[in-house]
């Protein structure tokens, strides 16, 4: 079997949820048997290894297409307006994967190659081939419900014209998801959750595909009094965002600095943390290479998510390396753990310093091993 496999950014470093869900998915189909040509929609702040990847996910080949992103705020208003005026009807946050470059190389490509399938990891990617879905043997594998998180996004936005911009993006995306949701031959979600809303929305069968991870670390906490807590993730995606700004803003201000050492990683655009440099007790270390050296420094992994959907890898991910986890509802959504349970749960301000500042590590260290015990034999990559 001969694949496209289209990615909405270069998947190595696997350092956000994104790159995770497609390495750990990439890396344990047999390849025997499918024989992946891969390509990236990448971010313009990606760096490409082609031989590297090919090593590392066992593909038959790599190839990508950078993407182009403003910058500065000039540069972003003129971008989306003029965005917005080409294609009114189209969501933003496509239009940089609707570029005519990247709809020229692909073009050229499936014209000198025959596939039988082209997987679209992420609802991102089929942004060059709308208008040729009926066409193409494509297979969608969802992250999330994209359309959800606008949804909320314009329900929580408490300034009304924001909210109403929005509310419209919303509707486009749910549009936009709608037609591939129609037209795709097979559709995979990455959760349980996900998989039922597709299937209502359309009326046809969808499957899962969970994320998969290693679970071989040990659960140990050590003895120290200044417990290191780590926050991780793309600092731009707005569910992100808003939760790590609620963190900081109401969270942070009710810590016992004594007790507690903040970490805060991740890739994408961290401009507007630039404020917040300078807080005692905060180490903002940027984009990481090596996520595993980063987790095998910290105690305990913060997830202040309050909306969005599919499943949250953080959590996955956290458990993974043996570490407990501090998380509202929504950001262990699709994970299956219980809280207070095999993670501490917190959806307040008061309950988040409740337990970040009386970290009790007994009960921390059951909470992980827990999280492990239940993750494993459904998240296990191996199964």
């Amino acid at each position: 079997m001969k694949v496209l496999w289209l990615t909405p950014k270069w998947t190595l470093p696997a350092n956000d949820g994104a790159r995770v869900a497609s390495y750990k998915l990439l890396k344990n189909i047999p390849k025997d048997i499918v024989k992946i040509d891969y390509l990236a929609l990448s971010h313009p702040d990606d760096k490409e290894n082609e031989s590297e990847l090919i090593s590392v996910l066992g593909v038959e080949s790599a190839m990508y297409v950078k993407r182009y992103l403003p910058k500065n705020t000039f540069e972003k208003l003129f971008y989306y307006l003029t965005a917005f005026l080409m294609n009114p009807l189209r969501p933003l946050t496509v239009h940089s994967f609707a570029s005519m470059p990247i709809k020229l190389f692909l073009n050229s490509l499936l014209d000198k190659k025959d596939y039988d399938f082209i997987v679209c990891d992420g609802l991102h990617c089929v942004a060059p081939l709308i208008d040729r879905l009926n066409k193409l043997p494509i297979v969608y594998r969802a992250h999330n419900v994209e359309a959800d998180i606008w949804r909320r996004a314009a329900k929580d936005n408490k300034k009304p014209l924001f909210s109403l911009l929005l509310r419209f993006q919303f509707l486009l995306m749910q549009k936009f998801e709608l037609r591939l949701l129609k037209s795709a031959k097979k559709i995979f979600a990455i959760s349980e959750d996900d998989a039922n809303v597709f299937s209502n929305l359309v009326k046809r069968e969808v499957e899962v595909t969970p994320i998969g991870m290693d679970f071989s670390h040990e659960v140990r906490l050590r003895e120290r009094e200044r417990i290191n807590y780590l926050f991780l993730g793309r600092l731009d995606w707005p569910p992100n965002k808003d939760g790590l700004k609620w963190f900081l803003d109401k969270v942070y201000p009710k810590l016992d600095l004594n007790k507690s050492q903040i970490h805060i990683a991740g890739s994408g655009d961290r401009k507007w943390l630039e404020s917040y440099h300078g807080l005692d007790g905060v180490t903002f270390h940027g984009y990481v290479e090596s996520i595993d050296k980063l987790y095998q420094e910290i105690d305990c992994s913060l997830i202040p998510i309050f909306y969005g959907s599919g499943t949250r890898i953080k959590i996955i991910e956290a458990c993974s390396f043996g570490k407990p986890v501090i998380s509202t509802q929504m950001g262990a959504l699709g994970s299956s753990l219980s809280p207070n349970e095999s993670y501490a749960h917190g959806e307040t301000e008061a309950e988040w310093a409740e337990l970040m500042n009386n970290f009790d590590r007994q009960k921390f260290e059951s909470y992980a091993k827990n999280a492990i015990a239940k993750l494993k034999a459904k998240y296990d990559e191996k199964v």
